[in-house]
């Protein structure tokens, strides 16, 4: 069962940085910001691919999970870890990279300067609604 609750978690974050990416290359205008979001979808995306191979496959055939696990016939944890320190890793460039994005574009865009304003005061409300629901989540740990 965790096994399949890992695979689908990797599967459903790759496609929602893939389809985040899509997004924002239609909406890119210069040729750094296409490139890096393809950059960044791409190793995500690869990183990703290997992630699940290695959650799916560490213990052989799926079918024998719990039984080759019980038994430590598993893939070692260096192996693993080193896999999934980098996964983590560019899940968090990534992340910030998307995140920051739309600041980027607003900057890079023609707007006159008060409907970049206005258009930076609503990325803005919407920085502090995420950055209050991680810290009410941390205060309530």
């Amino acid at each position: 069962m965790v096994v399949a609750a890992e695979s689908i978690y990797v599967v459903v974050h790759i496609f929602l940085k893939l389809s985040l990416g899509f997004l924002y290359l239609r909406l890119a205008f210069e040729r750094w910001h296409r490139n890096l979001i393809r950059v960044a979808m791409g190793v995500v995306t690869l990183l990703g691919v290997m992630f699940l191979l290695i959650i799916v496959f560490q213990c052989g055939v799926p079918h024998n999970y719990l039984e080759r696990s019980l038994n430590g016939k598993c893939m070692p944890a260096k192996a693993t870890l080193g896999l999934t320190w980098a996964h983590a890793i560019s899940t968090t460039v990534a992340d910030w990279s998307f995140a920051l994005f739309p600041f980027s574009l607003l900057y890079s865009s023609e707007l006159n300067r008060k409907t970049k304003g206005a258009a930076f005061f609503i990325l803005l409300i919407g920085v502090g609604y995420v950055w209050g629901f991680f810290e009410r989540s941390i205060m309530m740990n």
